[in-house]
């Protein structure tokens, strides 16, 4: 005669594990190890997540069902699938068990109803596995993993469930809870475990990233300003887990208030240092700079936006995975304006256009629209020789030159704007439109080269008697190629290189002679 094998009754949320201490006590075998060895089983493996289907088989439930709550765990991203939900794997443990003692008693209750043996009646739910889960979402009482009689640890060793190694029945310290349990309800609901609750910042993130969302928002209105974060302790991860769920339900306003407490701190200790890192402390070098996740997409743009109010940083700077519009440097506006960068930075402060939060010896963006403003108005007034110098590529003894053959205009003391604009339109529309060839320079080059005056050349392109072609890659007179042998053929002479050598002297040396009237040119 074949003995009836012994069947569990199913219970929802049971993992595989659970499954088998409870089948042991069904057996009548407190020893889960042996009992899982007798059944060709590895316990070890078992309490990974392995054997579901041969656990399920022998305990006469559903495979999918007791699959569906038994770990899975993916090594290489450090992850646990627990029903469809990714767990960080340092979130979720079976090193030890945790019990809720009201569960007990009411599984235990179920069993006299219906006449079951004590010994197998306690069920192990998956969600008591999940450390980020403290407290029972039914019963509203703290989850244990020693017994509260005796002290002696829970372990996945001994059956049957319900009870301690020492035989302590779980039920028998049964109280009632009054615990908030908002954020366990929420995060059981996650992974299977009751009823769906709404939260629209929360649902979009996978589990183990909502653990995390949490904890750093919380952290941020517990531990306001300090320099670095401290290494944090289990209690005080839950303690900024609780905080930040109810942080969430007023988003963003809640996170906002926060970061308004660490700027009102960070003005005492720190003396008001200029820059995102001395005004945020450990919320940026510790978070925001290191981490790219789905957690920081969510928090770097309020922070950013909060650091833009109060002035720490430019609107336009890229940082946080802010992408600014077409913007231009400091330095391409001075070269636009023909000033240097001091003069140009003083006169973009005068107008306004330089953002809020811009800070020396930190790269901002300018907005060109504002630059172009800003600069037209100082052109009206004119430029400076040194300025006019800048723009057109050369020295200020060339624009002298430029300005006495009528090549450029006088504004007072100063050289008219639009005369510069007007000169290098005329010289542009004066190049051939073929491929310039290789022999070709830029025109102040072949000038210095053949110690021809600059203004003369201007005259001989404009009349037609120079060949020229246009080099977009370049600007002032620089964009005009020349090919220094037509200068040369003008001259009926030697470059000053060629004459130089003749006579022994330096190039520069000649270059003077000819600029003193000492050598015919």
């Amino acid at each position: 005669m074949t003995r009836l094998p012994l069947r569990l009754r199913p219970v929802v949320g049971e993992p595989g594990h659970g499954a088998l201490l409870r089948l042991a006590g069904r057996n009548g075998e407190s020893r889960a190890g042996w009992f899982a060895t007798s059944l060709g089983l590895d316990y070890r493996e078992v309490l990974t997540g392995r054997h579901v289907e041969a656990i399920a088989t022998r305990a006469g439930l559903n495979p999918g069902e007791l699959a569906r709550f038994s770990p899975d765990i993916d090594a290489p991203t450090r992850t646990v699938l627990l029903n469809g939900q990714e767990v960080a794997l340092g979130d979720w443990s079976a090193s030890s068990r945790r019990a809720c003692v009201a569960c007990c008693a009411a599984d235990e209750e179920e069993a006299r109803a219906t006449g079951r043996a004590l010994d197998w009646a306690v069920a192990h739910r998956a969600f008591l596995d999940v450390r980020s889960i403290e407290r029972c979402p039914i019963h509203r009482l703290p989850l244990h993993n020693c017994c509260l009689g005796c002290g002696t640890e829970l372990l996945w060793s001994r059956a049957p469930l319900g009870a301690c190694p020492h035989g302590c029945r779980l039920s028998s310290f049964n109280a009632r809870g009054d615990l908030d349990v908002s954020l366990e309800r929420y995060l059981a609901a996650r992974i299977g475990f009751g009823p769906t609750i709404a939260m629209l910042l929360l649902d979009g993130l996978p589990y183990r990233r909502v653990a995390q969302l949490l904890e750093r928002v919380g952290r941020v209105e517990l531990l306001g300003w300090t320099r670095r974060l401290a290494r944090q302790t289990p209690e005080a991860d839950a303690a900024a887990r609780r905080l930040g769920f109810e942080m969430v339900s007023d988003w963003p306003a809640s996170l906002l208030r926060a970061l308004d407490g660490i700027l009102l701190a960070a003005s005492e200790p720190v003396g008001v240092e200029e820059g995102i890192i001395a005004r945020y402390g450990w919320v940026y070098p510790d978070w925001l700079a290191v981490e790219n996740d789905e957690v920081t997409a969510l928090i770097a743009p309020i922070v950013r936006g909060h650091a833009v109010l109060n002035g720490i940083v430019a609107r336009d700077e890229p940082m946080l995975g802010h992408r600014p519009p077409p913007t231009i440097s400091l330095t391409a506006a001075a070269r636009l304006s023909g000033l240097s960068r001091e003069r140009t930075r003083a006169l973009l402060e005068g107008a306004g256009a330089i953002p809020d939060g811009s800070k020396r010896g930190v790269a901002f963006a300018l907005e060109p629209a504002a630059v172009a403003a800003a600069t037209t108005a100082q052109k009206t007034m004119g430029l400076t020789r040194e300025s006019a110098a800048v723009l057109l590529g050369t020295s200020r003894s060339r624009v002298a030159d430029l300005l006495r053959a009528g090549l450029l205009d006088r504004e007072g003391k100063h050289v008219a704007a639009t005369s510069i604009e007007t000169l290098l339109r005329l010289l542009h529309s004066k190049s051939r439109s073929q491929p310039a060839p290789p022999s070709a320079v830029p025109l102040p080059r072949a000038c210095r080269g053949w110690g021809v005056p600059l203004a003369e050349a201007c005259e001989a392109i404009v009349v037609g008697r120079l060949a020229v072609w246009a080099s977009p890659a370049s600007g002032g007179l620089s964009m005009l190629l020349v090919r220094p042998e037509d200068l040369g053929a003008r001259r009926r002479q030697l470059s000053l290189a060629v004459a130089a050598r003749r006579i022994g002297i330096h190039t520069e040396c000649m270059g003077q002679l000819v600029r003193a009237g000492a050598v015919a040119i």
